[in-house]
């Protein structure tokens, strides 16, 4: 079992909109998100001037690797 394993600089790059960063995250069925990296995405969406959409972008990328990882037990 295969997967790509986000870190919090691939994240970070993402949603700050980097096109290389976001190619590698869709080029992979298989996406894992350690949970640390996940407290850290949060903790950065909570305690920066863009909230809302922050919050909302985390959502959206933590929903997706959720998906992924899904897929693997059905």
């Amino acid at each position: 079992m295969s997967g790509f394993a986000l870190d919090t600089n691939i994240v970070s790059a993402h949603l700050r909109g980097d096109a290389a960063a976001g190619d590698q995250i869709k080029a992979n069925t298989r996406l894992y998100m350690p949970v640390t990296v996940l407290g850290e995405l949060y903790y950065g969406a909570y305690h920066t001037e863009h909230r809302d959409k922050q919050l909302v972008r985390s959502a959206t990328l933590t929903w997706t690797v959720f998906r992924s990882a899904a897929r693997l037990h059905s």
